[in-house]
């Protein structure tokens, strides 16, 4: 069965290179799961490549190959023997991480499957033990604002035009956004990130793939789509603004306070700063 404890992470995200391998295991990876076929374009890693790349750090890889939208049981059935064989986390990849979010799900689904028919054979104690360990994990998974550090992006050597406190509660391993200070739970569809903003400053104009919500919680944001300002909206506390993916777009503070505001987007998206 798929199984999931407090020691086990599971995250899915876009194409690893083999540059990367190594920063991942120094984050606690200890295994790679290869879901994209070799030869999907001209200049993508090989199977046989990040494998080389993956046991030199002393990581496990698994190469379980699938074609978009064709997702097997088999295919989920490899995916969750896999995770079931890692001794912590794995980090499970393709192209943009949709097919290996696909085969999580499956592999969930599947597992959910076998836990109802256990109960159904009267095997309660197993079932009623997977709940525990899912209600502990759950619990565990709680980030204490308190316990987390934010990730400065002028201190840790980032664009100069970023100026605010970013405090990351959930991600993958996507490098793409607050890179520097790993999230403090991982969460293989949802980014959550809160922002301290000093009055004034904020972040340049820059752009997502994907959807970005923004919920402003304290003072008065300025949300612009032009260097010149001259197309722009204003935030009130509580006020939310959802900008859809490629639109560029920046915001500041315009408040005489201290301003705070949550973030959320998906794992899979990436963000590119235009300034």
């Amino acid at each position: 069965m798929f199984t999931e404890t407090n020691k086990r992470q599971i995250v899915t995200r876009e194409q690893v290179m083999p540059d990367e391998v190594a920063g991942l295991a120094a984050r606690g990876a200890t295994m790679l799961i290869n879901n994209r076929p070799d030869g999907e374009v001209a200049d993508q890693p090989t199977s046989a490549v990040l494998e080389a790349e993956a046991h030199k750090h002393g990581l496990a890889y698994r190469y379980i190959p699938v074609s978009s939208g064709h997702e097997t049981a088999a295919d989920a059935e490899a995916f969750r023997t896999a995770i079931n064989d890692a001794e912590g986390k794995v980090v499970a990849f393709c192209r943009t991480g949709n097919r290996s979010s696909a085969l999580l799900r499956l592999a969930e689904r599947d597992d959910a499957n076998q836990r109802n028919d256990s109960m159904a054979q009267g095997n309660n104690m197993s079932v009623g033990d997977d709940a525990s360990r899912l209600i502990r994990k759950t619990i565990d998974s709680v980030a204490q604002f308190k316990a987390m550090q934010p990730d400065h992006r002028i201190d840790n050597g980032g664009n100069p035009a970023w100026q605010l406190a970013a405090y990351k509660y959930t991600d993958n391993d996507n490098p793409g956004l607050c890179a520097t200070v790993p999230p403090a739970t991982f969460s293989s569809e949802f980014r959550l990130t809160a922002g301290l903003v000093e009055p004034g400053r904020g972040a340049p104009l820059h752009d997502h793939t994907g959807e970005e919500l923004m919920f402003v919680a304290e003072g008065r944001f300025v949300v612009f789509f032009d260097e010149e300002e001259t197309q722009k909206v204003y935030l009130e506390k509580w006020d939310v603004i959802l900008v859809p993916g490629n639109l560029p777009r920046g915001w500041r503070n315009v408040s005489d306070g201290v301003g705070y505001f949550l973030n959320f987007s998906g794992t899979h998206d990436r963000m590119t700063t235009l300034v």
